[in-house]
C-alpha cells in the first residue's frame, strides 16, 4: 500500500468533506473506517484506490486512452496511451489526456494580468465521464475503459451494465445515486471527484447545452456502458464552406442550443412560409447538416447530424428523440390540419410556435417540470438538483421558459422576489407528465 497516497487522500478528504481522521492517524484505522480492509489484509477496492501498482494485481484496471483525427477508428491509432495506477490517479491522467488533445481558446488580459482560456468542451463534463466509467464499472471483467478522442466527438467505453433501476431514460432526469462499487465509490467522494446525488449526469448535459454542445449520448451494447459526448463539428471554419442563407444560419445557431426544430417551429424563427421552410431543410439535409427523424405528420422534426461512427455508436440516439418527440406531438395536428391552417397561421404561427407550443417542451423545460414532479422547490434547490451553478443561465434557460409555457408556476405569484418563493407544477404540467397533453 502507498502510505504517501493514503495520507494525501486523508488531507483531500478533510478539507472538501470534514473527513473525521488526521494526517497522522496509522494507516490501518484509515482503512478499516472506510471497510476496505478484511481480516488485516486490504480488500480489491483497497489495491485500486491506495495500493503502489494496483494493476499488477488487477491487469483490467488499467484505461486506454487514444486519439483519433478523423471520424472513425484507425489502425494503428495515432495517438495511444495506456495509464496505470490508483483510480485517482487514473482520472487525472485521463482527463488531462482528452483536454490535451481538444482545442483550447486562448483570450487576451483585457480582464486581468492573466490570459484566460476556454476548453472547447467542458472541463468538468469530460472530468465527470471518467469518473462515473472507473466508479461504477464491472471489475469482474477483463476488459478496460477505453477512451477513444474522435474529431466530432469522444466516447468512454466501460464495462458493466446500469445498475437497476437505473434506466438509459432515467439518466436524464432527477435520480437517485446507485452505486455499484459501494467501497469505491466512498472514498472517490470523500477526495471530491464524485457527488452522491444522482447530478452528475444532469451537470454533463446542462454544461453541455451551455457550451453549445450537443447533449451527451448514454448507450448500452454488449455488457458495456457507452458516454458520448459530443464536440462542436460544426466550426465557423466549416459553416463558411456549406450553402446557407441568413434563415438557415439563425435555425443552426438555434439548433445547437436546442438540439432540434420541427418544421412548425422554423417558420416560427425565420418567419419563412411553410414552404419555404420545408425548401430550406431539405437543403441542410443534402448537405448533411442535419437529419430527419419521423416519416410524416406531427412528428417529424429534424436534429443536428453526427458524423459517421464506424461502430455506429450513434445510430440510436435518433430513435430516442423520435420516441421522445411522439409521445409529446400529437396533439399539434389540430393546428395544423388543412381547415385551421389558413386562418391562423398568419397571426399566431410566427410568434407563438416555438415558445407557447402546448405540447412540446425544451430539454431544459423537461428537466424543470420532472424536478417539481414529487414537490414544490425553491430556485436554489431547483439549481442544485439540474447541476446549474450560475442563477442567470438558469432563470434565463430554465425557471422563466417553464413558467412562461404555464407547466410550473410560483407559490408566492403576489411576490415573485419573496425569499419564501418556491415553484410547482400546474395542472397543464401534470397533464404532461401523465401523458395526456
Amino acid at each position: 500500500m502507498d502510505d504517501t497516497a493514503i495520507r494525501e487522500f486523508v488531507y483531500e478528504a478533510r478539507d472538501k468533506r470534514q473527513f473525521p481522521f488526521k494526517t497522522k492517524t496509522p494507516i490501518t484505522d484509515v482503512l478499516t473506517h472506510l471497510g476496505v480492509l478484511r481480516q488485516n489484509q486490504p480488500t480489491n477496492a483497497a489495491i485500486l484506490l491506495f495500493g503502489r501498482n494496483p494493476q499488477q494485481f488487477i491487469p483490467c484496471a488499467e484505461l486506454r486512452c487514444m486519439h483519433f483525427h478523423g471520424v472513425e477508428v484507425q489502425r494503428p491509432a495515432p495517438f495511444y496511451r495506456i495509464f496505470k495506477g490508483s483510480l485517482f490517479s487514473l482520472v487525472d491522467q485521463a482527463a488531462n489526456f482528452v483536454l490535451s488533445v481538444t482545442n483550447l481558446s486562448v483570450g487576451t488580459r483585457k480582464t486581468g494580468a492573466q490570459v484566460s482560456t476556454v476548453s472547447e468542451i467542458p472541463p468538468d463534463v469530460i472530468r465527470e465521464a471518467i469518473v462515473n466509467a472507473v466508479a461504477h464499472r464491472d471489475y469482474t471483467s477483463n476488459a478496460a475503459i477505453q477512451i477513444a478522442v474522435f474529431a466530432d466527438r469522444i466516447e468512454i467505453w466501460n464495462p458493466g451494465k446500469l445498475s437497476p433501476p437505473l434506466t438509459l431514460d432515467s439518466l436524464r432526469k432527477p435520480h437517485r445515486s446507485i452505486a455499484r462499487n459501494h467501497r469505491i465509490c466512498e472514498p472517490l467522494f470523500l477526495a471530491g471527484y464524485i457527488e452522491k446525488y444522482g447530478t452528475g449526469t444532469l451537470m454533463m448535459i446542462n454544461k453541455s447545452i451551455e457550451y453549445g454542445l450537443p447533449e451527451p449520448v448514454f448507450q448500452q451494447h454488449n455488457g458495456e456502458f457507452v458516454a458520448i459526448i459530443g464536440r462542436d463539428w460544426l466550426t465557423q471554419k466549416i459553416i463558411s464552406t456549406f450553402k446557407l442563407n441568413e434563415r438557415q444560419h439563425q435555425v443552426l445557431n438555434y439548433m445547437k442550443t436546442a438540439g432540434q426544430i420541427s418544421n412548425q417551429e422554423y417558420q416560427g424563427l425565420t418567419h419563412a412560409t411553410g414552404k419555404t421552410a420545408t425548401r430550406d431543410l431539405k437543403n441542410m439535409i443534402s448537405q448533411g447538416i442535419i437529419e430527419r427523424i419521423g416519416t410524416k405528420g406531427p412528428g417529424v422534426f429534424y436534429v443536428l447530424s453526427y458524423k459517421r461512427d464506424i461502430k455506429r455508436t450513434l445510430k440510436t440516439l435518433p430513435s430516442k428523440r423520435s420516441k421522445s418527440s411522439l409521445r409529446k406531438s400529437p396533439t399539434k395536428s389540430p393546428t395544423k390540419s388543412p381547415t385551421k391552417s389558413p386562418t391562423k397561421s398568419p397571426t399566431k404561427s410566427p410568434t407563438k410556435s416555438p415558445t407557447k407550443s402546448p405540447t412540446k417542451l425544451s430539454k431544459s423545460m423537461e428537466l424543470v417540470v420532472h424536478a417539481l414532479e414529487q414537490e414544490e422547490k425553491s430556485s436554489t434547490q431547483l439549481r442544485e438538483i439540474l447541476g446549474i451553478k450560475h442563477p442567470h443561465t438558469f432563470r434565463k434557460n430554465y425557471l422563466n421558459p417553464a413558467l412562461n409555457s404555464e407547466f410550473i408556476e410560483q407559490t408566492i405569484p403576489d411576490k415573485p422576489r419573496s425569499r419564501l418563493q418556491k415553484y410547482r407544477i400546474t395542472s397543464k404540467g401534470k397533464e404532461w407528465l401523465a401523458g395526456k397533453v
